[in-house]
């Protein structure tokens, strides 16, 4: 397979499913047509661009042709630069933290031992409950930064 060949596969795939997966389309046609097969097999494959992917680069690369070798390691091939243009182009999505005031919950990825269990934190040893007590860090800094969870830089 010629170098452009390929290079107009992988951008025909990539440009194929993003239609599919996340326009409109002209007169909202494709837009339509998510909503029409939302609850079935068509629908969830519409709403997820790695799987669309896959079935297009398989009608690429049998309209492309040869070998039956050759158009499985296509599919893989095609499907793969066109998630990795589309992870390329698309917007940065903006790190957001979740902030928790409840002491056993520790929220995603905090580490501690006797999480969500009260009646093994330390508190419980002097007879105070956890909920009793209100994460307070107005003033503190993320480790490292200098930043304060409002966003300011400390002093």
């Amino acid at each position: 397979m010629e170098m452009v060949t390929f290079l107009a596969g992988c951008l025909a795939v990539w440009r194929i499913t993003h239609l599919l997966v996340a326009e409109e389309g002209p007169y909202e046609v494709f837009t339509k047509l998510r909503s029409l097969a939302a609850d079935g097999f068509w629908g969830r494959l519409l709403s997820c661009f790695y799987c669309t992917s896959v079935w297009v680069a398989t009608a690429v690369s049998v309209l492309i042709g040869g070998k039956l070798t050759h158009i499985l390691l296509s599919v893989a091939a095609y499907s793969g630069a066109a998630i990795l243009l589309e992870r390329a182009t698309a917007p940065a999505v903006p790190w957001v933290e979740e902030k928790t005031d409840d002491i056993t919950n520790n929220g995603p990825g905090m580490l501690r031992s006797g999480a969500g269990d009260p009646s093994e934190t330390d508190s419980n040893k002097t007879g105070e409950h956890p909920s009793d007590f209100t994460a307070n860090d107005n003033n503190s800094t993320h480790i490292g930064t200098g930043i304060s969870p409002g966003g300011r830089q400390s002093t």
